[in-house]
């Protein structure tokens, strides 16, 4: 690939920019970093293709890896067969209405055009920590941390129940409803200091983890409460909740606050 020959033939596309490594301090390396040559388009991936697969990539990151629709997206894909791939890609594409949703997928174009022109990878931010983000963990931090979340959720549930009823999925609304409530519930979030009981119609948690673990559990309706611990791990400041979750835990995915079933 480093031949002249070779990046004529396939007709790269290269731009240098500094490597800045995520998770490094903002001001640290960034006037002495060495130089890295990147490949942002070729003759078969135009580099318009090359931007909408670089955002796909932090969107299936955001949502999936870092927690914010895992739960739905696994019960979604359990119960009706839809692919990961599919579910991320009902996100790519969605109506002006969905403004959070929207600024989410703004965000992820222009920094994939800007990484086209030579500007770093990841996003430093002098705000949260004075260091380097990756795209999706900037996002989680940007929804967390100022109340967006929530619209997120009520934004997300209503693209999927849109896309089922396009699709004539037959999938109950309340078991959509259930996963991210749950989802939602169970997030880690700054500043939260209580636990809280939620009652669901189906089995859920158990069987997100039994697909995790390699484990099918039928899916059973009824009564189903769980209390999310969210008193054991908290976080008082925003500076320890952005060091202990997002950027310690990260490699983790510890996104989620650990729960018990309470029996009725």
């Amino acid at each position: 690939m480093a031949s002249i020959d070779y990046q004529d033939k396939y007709g790269f596309v290269i731009v240098e920019s500094k490597i800045l490594q995520h998770h490094t301090f903002f001001e640290s390396k960034a006037d002495n970093a060495e130089i890295q040559k990147l490949v942002v388009g070729t003759e078969m991936m135009p580099k318009e293709e090359w931007i909408r697969t670089k955002v796909f990539c932090w969107m299936t990151s955001l949502l999936y890896f870092d927690k914010l629709l895992q739960i739905p997206f696994i019960i979604l894909n359990r119960v009706c067969g839809i692919s990961y791939r599919e579910l991320a890609e009902i996100f790519m594409n969605v109506a002006v209405k969905y403004k959070t949703i929207n600024s989410i997928l703004n965000l992820c174009t222009k920094k994939a055009s800007d990484i086209q022109k030579g500007k770093p990878e990841h996003v430093g931010s002098k705000k949260w920590l004075n260091i380097w983000w990756p795209v999706d963990e900037l996002l989680f931090i940007k929804l967390c941390s100022s109340g967006l979340i929530y619209k997120f959720y009520e934004e997300a549930e209503d693209i999927i129940a849109n896309y089922m009823g396009e699709k004539f999925l037959n999938f109950s609304k309340k078991l959509l409803g259930d996963s991210i409530l749950l989802n939602s519930k169970m997030i880690k979030l700054p500043f939260i200091d209580t636990d809280i009981n939620i009652t669901l119609n189906y089995n859920i948690p158990e069987i997100v983890n039994g697909i995790l673990s390699g484990i099918t559990i039928p899916l059973q309706e009824g009564y189903f409460c769980y209390r999310i611990d969210r008193t054991t791990n908290k976080w008082t400041t925003l500076e320890s909740w952005l060091k202990e979750v997002v950027w310690y835990g990260t490699k983790k995915g510890l996104y989620l606050y650990d729960y018990n079933r309470i029996e009725k």
